[in-house]
């Protein structure tokens, strides 16, 4: 999830929490001022009662006609009770009949004791509750529609200015993920008002172009070493080539002679490979086209004929008539001669090599000693193996992994009991 989504998701939660609360928060202050103005209004009733019982009424016929004109003004006489003291007001809710809706409905009423004419009559003066729910929902409601669009109006302009504002961050971001270090000149960030960002670009452009030289000064040492390199080890070759040549060579001298020559040929085979190696880790542009690996396997397979037979090697095949994909032609060569070749190199004496090829995959299997391989270290350059064959550098699998990742395949390695290895190469 991106960063922006999820600060906005938790403030949509947060928001979502605070509503869902906050509602009933709003419900309950409103429901007690409601009652308070209620039980305010009730109170004030009652005083203009008892200011008309001292004032106006003079019997108790006007108390029973007051009750029947105004049925939410009552007058109970209380019984062999002498005027005293009036009490302090009583506010209580009751559930009483209504004759204008014929329904049982709630009263909020104010009860106290009032003194008339020697007498004491208990006073209830109360109003309908019928209009409450629909009051306080309607309240509820308008506040909570408002409160509504308070909350996703601020989320719309915080998802908004966090679009605006970020707008630099993710144009940074785009030109990182395009560049690439063998371009001539430093990506140029775009410009921001913004500091952390500006601070940001600045930081990315000083460490882009310091690697940028780093990267520079390195392929051109490697090039330049392996091309200098290349031209002694020719001259040298050249020279041991004439002196086994030359008349009148001892057998001793002969046999001096035919290491250096392994060693030579090794040290130029060494200094292709390490070539081919700065190539692909600088992700040098190879064009591709298709190419048909089925009809490159079977030449190399022909190629690899006769170190087949001298390693008394059995050949198993199972190939697909053609397998177009898309690559580089030299560097697939490249990718199933050093299989085939690691898969006999690394073979036992009167043993197999099977090559499989679908549209899928291509595998090559051969028998090899009767346990597995360190899967961490297959494909490590110059990984100490004291049973590596003459003449091998221990770069074939290397290169071999990174071109397949300079061509988007996936080369894996299975062992299989009993002395079983399989490289795999998946293509799609």
């Amino acid at each position: 999830m991106r960063l922006l989504a999820r600060t906005t998701l938790i403030l949509l939660l947060y928001a979502s929490v605070v509503a869902v609360g906050g509602t009933f928060v709003y419900y309950a202050i409103i429901h007690r001022l409601y009652y308070a103005y209620v039980d305010r209004t009730l109170g004030r009733r009652k005083q203009r009662v008892e200011l008309a019982l001292r004032q106006e009424l003079r019997s108790a016929a006007d108390l029973a006609f007051w009750h029947r004109i105004d049925h939410n003004v009552e007058f109970s006489p209380l019984p062999d009770a002498p005027a005293r003291q009036p009490l302090p007001n009583e506010f209580t809710n009751r559930l009483m009949f209504n004759t204008l809706t014929g329904k049982q409905q709630w009263y909020r009423q104010v009860a106290g004791t009032v003194a008339f004419q020697g007498k004491t009559y208990r006073l209830e003066v109360r109003s309908s509750l019928l209009d409450e729910p629909v009051l306080l929902g309607g309240i509820v409601l308008a506040g909570a529609v408002l409160f509504g669009l308070t909350v996703g109006g601020m989320l719309l302009i915080q998802h908004g200015l966090a679009r605006r504002y970020w707008r630099p961050f993710y144009s940074t971001l785009d030109i990182l993920q395009h560049y690439k270090l063998d371009q001539h000149h430093a990506p140029v960030l775009a410009a921001t008002n913004i500091p952390e960002f500006k601070a940001l670009n600045a930081a990315l452009t000083r460490v882009l172009a310091r690697h940028q030289r780093l990267y520079q000064r390195q392929r051109e040492f490697a090039e330049n070493a392996a091309h200098e390199l290349q031209t002694p080890l020719a001259i040298l070759r050249t020279k041991l080539d004439l002196l086994v040549q030359a008349p009148g060579l001892t057998e001793e001298q002969a046999s001096h002679i035919e290491p250096l020559l392994a060693v030579t040929q090794r040290l130029t085979h060494l200094c292709r490979s390490l070539l081919l190696l700065v190539h692909l880790d600088q992700q040098l542009y190879f064009p591709t086209e298709k190419v048909d690996l089925a009809a490159i396997i079977k030449t190399q397979l022909a190629q690899l004929h006769e170190q087949l037979e001298a390693n008394e090697l059995t050949l198993q095949t199972e190939l697909a008539e053609r397998v177009i994909i898309s690559g580089n032609r030299s560097l697939l060569e490249i990718l199933v001669s050093n299989l085939l070749v690691n898969a006999i190199r690394h073979n036992v004496p009167g043993g197999f090599v099977a090559v499989t090829l679908t549209a899928q995959a291509f595998t090559v299997e051969n028998s090899g000693r009767p346990q597995a391989l360190p899967a961490d270290q297959l494909f490590a350059r110059f990984r100490p193996n004291p049973g590596r064959p003459p003449g091998s550098v221990g770069l074939g699998l290397p290169i071999a992994r990174q071109i397949c990742e300079t061509s988007g395949f996936l080369l894996a390695y299975q062992y299989e009991e009993p002395g079983r290895h399989a490289l795999r190469v998946r293509m799609g």
